[in-house]
């Protein structure tokens, strides 16, 4: 007995493998286009830039963990990746904190289409090291910090885990 003398006598269960197939194929073309939460991370630090581990970029810095305050890590490579350094660090002041936490409390529940975001003067950056300060996004010295070139000329680029 063929394929198609099976899909006559049975019509219904040969409806639901099609329909099956479909939504296989559907969930595998949405999930194709979607991007991936697992490889949306980045960079963070608890000492300053003595060592780096990886977490979802949602996070909003200064976050705990493990009972430290971490900070994102901007890390880039002159050699495709085979170094790597870390250009500077940046957090979010406490007052945005604050800020964005009311914000996400409204976009949770629904009375707002727009997740918070913070603003530049509640944005600080520095270069790691105990010994430099932290630098409000909206100062012009910012700028400084934040340029990040390569001594031998090449274009950095930014690496991510």
């Amino acid at each position: 007995m063929g394929i198609r003398e099976k899909v006559r006598e049975k019509p219904a269960l040969s409806g639901g493998i099609a329909l099956l197939l479909v939504a296989g194929a559907v969930a595998y073309a949405v999930r194709a286009v979607m991007p991936s939460t697992a490889y949306m991370q980045a960079y963070f630090t608890t000492d300053d830039g003595q060592s780096l581990f990886a977490a979802s970029m949602d996070l909003q810095a200064p976050f705990d963990h493990h009972g430290k305050p971490a900070v994102r890590a901007w890390v880039f490579s002159c050699d495709g990746g085979n170094t790597r350094f870390i250009a500077y660090l940046e957090r979010c002041t406490a007052a945005g904190m604050q800020r964005m936490a009311k914000e996400r409390a409204a976009y949770d529940a629904g009375k707002t289409h727009r997740p918070p975001q913070p603003n530049p003067d509640e944005v600080e950056v520095k270069k790691p090291g105990a010994e430099n300060r932290w630098v409000s996004w909206a100062d012009p010295a910012a700028a400084k910090i934040t340029k990040v070139e390569c001594s031998g000329g090449g274009t950095p680029e930014p690496q991510t885990p």
